[in-house]
């Protein structure tokens, strides 16, 4: 859950512009990356993720406000490539992204079981995957014939695609885990 509240303000940025123009869709959306940031670093730490996700959106403001033509066509292609390709590396790497926010509710000691570093890596890899998909629909060539209204609806189905997997598969992976071990016990 805390994963999806760090992406909130990106995940909410097709929303709100529906609703309001760019220039303030795209400032609400970077104050509510600072806050999210702000409320990480008072509880212990920001996370990686977040802060990619506050430069991200402070950056696309910025290009709002000064270049609203080019912002409009290049905002999406930057900053969904951008987070897919850190998801990419970050997996690349054996540091996938969800497990920074895993770590604030799994026990230290189950920081290196094999489950968690599995489900962990699955969540990244479908956040990337989501996010790779956004890369390509924000492309503006993919909108020529799209309106508004179902470019926002494909985003918001994407992110929802991905949080849905983020809150079924840890408890699915467990329960996997739990019955290939003949019912032995094995604590998140």
């Amino acid at each position: 859950m805390n994963l999806f509240i760090g992406l909130l303000p990106f995940i909410l940025l097709p929303a709100l512009r529906a609703f309001l123009s760019p220039r303030l869709a795209s400032l609400a959306s970077f104050g509510l990356a600072g806050i999210t940031l702000l409320r990480q670093a008072l509880a212990g730490g920001p996370k990686s993720l977040n802060i990619l996700v506050f430069a991200l959106l402070g950056l696309a403001a910025l290009a709002v406000w000064r270049r609203p033509a080019l912002a409009e066509r290049w905002n999406g292609v930057v900053v969904d490539g951008t987070l897919a390709l850190y998801a990419f590396v970050g997996l690349a790497v054996g540091l996938p992204f969800s497990a920074e926010f895993a770590r604030d509710t799994v026990e230290p000691t189950l920081w290196t079981h094999p489950v968690f570093l599995h489900v962990t890596a699955a969540i990244t890899l479908a956040w990337g995957v989501g996010f790779l998909l956004l890369t390509a629909l924000a492309w503006p060539a993919s909108w020529l014939r799209a309106r508004r209204w179902q470019r926002i609806v494909a985003t918001v189905l994407v992110m929802l695609a991905a949080a849905g997997f983020t809150a079924w598969y840890p408890d699915h992976a467990r329960a996997a885990f739990i019955a290939g071990q003949g019912g032995g016990s094995a604590n998140r």
